[in-house]
C-alpha cells in the first residue's frame, strides 16, 4: 500500500480527499489530452453547525478515516484569523476544528500541516488570491470532480502537499 495523506478542506462541509504521496503518473491518454487525475479518493462530509457537539463528531468521523487509510499525514487548509471569517460562529468553528485536527494527530503521533490558503491558490492556479470559481474552473481544467467547492479544495490541498513533498525530495537528493 502506498504511503497516502489525508487532505481536508476544514468546515461544517468538510472536503477530504486521500490519495499517495507520490502522485500516479498520468497514463498516456491522459497525457495527450493535458489532463491529470487527482489519484484520489475525495468527498464531502457534513457536520451538524453546533459547538461544541460539531468536534466530537468531527473526531470520530477523522478517526475512521484514519483507521480506514491509515495515511500517513495529514494536510488542511489552515483556518483564516479570526478577524478574517465571515463570522464569530464561522471563526469559532473553523478554528475549533483545526485545534480537534492538531489535537487528534499529536495525541496519535501522525504527521500534519496547515498550508496557507493563499498557497493552495497559488499552486491551484498561479494567483493566491484567486476566488472559489478559479479554483473550480481550475480543477475542471485538470479533468477532476468539480461538484462542490469542499471537495475541491481538499484536492487542491493533497495536490498542493504532493507538489512540496516532490520538491523537498528533490532538493534533499541534490
Amino acid at each position: 500500500m502506498p504511503d497516502l495523506f489525508l487532505a481536508l478542506d476544514l468546515s461544517t462541509r468538510t472536503g477530504w480527499a486521500v490519495g499517495p504521496i507520490a502522485p500516479p503518473a498520468p497514463t498516456p491518454m491522459e497525457a495527450a489530452c493535458g489532463q491529470e487525475d487527482a489519484g484520489a479518493f475525495s468527498g464531502v462530509k457534513t457536520f451538524p453547525a453546533c459547538v461544541p457537539e460539531i468536534f466530537t463528531v468531527f473526531e470520530k468521523w477523522l478517526d475512521e478515516m484514519v483507521q480506514v487509510h491509515k495515511p500517513l499525514g495529514i494536510v488542511c487548509e489552515a483556518p483564516l484569523p479570526a478577524k478574517a471569517q465571515r463570522s464569530n460562529a464561522a471563526a469559532t468553528i473553523n478554528l475549533g476544528l483545526a485545534n480537534t485536527l492538531v489535537s487528534y494527530c499529536k495525541r496519535r503521533r501522525i504527521w500534519h500541516k496547515g498550508l496557507p490558503n493563499s498557497t493552495v491558490k497559488k499552486h491551484a492556479t498561479g494567483n493566491g488570491r484567486a476566488k472559489k470559481p478559479e479554483m473550480m474552473k481550475a480543477a475542471e481544467e485538470r479533468g477532476w470532480p468539480a461538484d462542490d467547492d469542499n471537495r475541491v479544495d481538499a484536492l487542491w490541498v493533497l495536490d498542493c502537499a504532493r507538489a512540496k513533498a516532490h520538491a523537498k525530495k528533490k532538493d534533499t537528493a541534490a
